[in-house]
């Protein structure tokens, strides 16, 4: 019997470890959700993995990503895989020199962020202040020493720097009862746009800035809003979901994996970004600049403004005149 022990934060990684389920023929799979962020259901991730790899026996639990007795105890059954996010906290790497000696180890992605280089990283998002640059300059040694085996990513065959080897993914999994509902919705509203909200960017006033006429965005506790409305908000439903069961005729929002996402299902897209300082208060000075830098190579096109109004200003000149709302 094969076993997996995998912990995770939100819906798009189910995508990783169901095409890490597949890959190793598992039966056994113990999977931990992070319990404060609202970003993945318990419910939903075991619909979700059940009907998507139906030949493995799954247990869901949730815990508190700040007790690192909690996830010693979650690494302690032997296992023949085992799955996290690897850089979230050290008592998940320092642990890997450990569990290399009876596991593989596969590193759960967490989207464009993780293919900035270490020293970018801690630089753009993790390092809040110089000492905590020094120590993230100290710790790069041991993260690139306790890489993973391999990690299933969504940009295959480009790798992170937290695994030796990247394998592809497969299809977004959703359950037929979420796929069917999802779908019936966007097919009766046809929404032309996804927005992608965060930071101080609502969709509201995304869609409004830009001038589109008709907008879908996810909401991170569940549901999609559809122009200004709310529907199916028992379901927690991520991007990707949409961008599986739609092609919008555009993609704007702030910085997020999911600008990526879509560029990379469909390659002549157009996918625009505003960055806003909000997001250098939450994720770090640098980031906005390193996230363009990397977002751009997808395709993702930015405004070479500074102000957050003059951004809207610039991308709403490109696009098309029947993708706007009438003035």
């Amino acid at each position: 019997m094969t076993r997996l022990v995998a912990i995770a934060s939100k819906q798009v990684q189910l995508q990783e470890l169901v095409a890490c389920i597949q890959h190793f023929a598992v039966d056994h799979a113990q999977l931990h959700l992070f319990d404060h962020q609202g970003r993945v259901s318990r419910d939903g991730a075991r619909a979700t993995i059940e009907e998507t790899c139906p030949k493995v026996r799954l247990d869901v639990a949730s815990f508190d990503i700040g007790d690192r007795d909690v996830i010693g105890e979650i690494f302690a059954p032997e296992a023949d895989i085992v799955a996290f996010p690897l850089y979230r906290s050290s008592a998940f790497y320092r642990k890997v020199p450990k569990l290399r000696r009876r596991s593989t180890v596969v590193h759960i992605t967490d989207g464009v962020g993780d293919l900035f280089t270490m020293w970018q990283l801690q630089r753009a998002v993790i390092a809040k202040t110089p000492a905590a640059l020094i120590k993230g300059a100290l710790v790069i040694p041991q993260l690139y020493a306790l890489r993973a085996d391999l990690e299933f990513n969504l940009f295959h065959p480009q790798k992170t720097p937290y695994a030796k080897q990247s394998l592809p993914v497969g299809p977004f999994p959703m359950t037929r009862a979420k796929r069917q509902a999802l779908h019936g919705l966007l097919q009766t509203k046809r929404p032309e746009a996804l927005v992608i909200d965060g930071f101080d960017l609502t969709a509201a006033r995304i869609a409004e800035s830009l001038g589109l006429d008709s907008y879908v965005a996810t909401r991170r506790d569940g549901g999609v809003d559809i122009d200004g409305r709310l529907y199916l908000q028992d379901d927690i439903i991520c991007a990707e979901e949409v961008l599986a069961l739609m092609r919008p005729a555009l993609v704007a929002g702030c910085p997020s994996t999911s600008l990526a996402a879509a560029r990379s299902l469909y390659t002549d897209l157009p996918v625009f970004c505003i960055t806003t300082p909000e997001a250098l208060r939450i994720r770090g000075p640098r980031f906005n600049a390193v996230f363009q830098d990397y977002a751009e190579r997808f395709g993702i096109m930015f405004s070479g403004s500074s102000d957050v109004s003059g951004q809207f200003d610039d991308l709403r000149s490109l696009i098309p005149s029947q993708r706007r709302a009438c003035a």
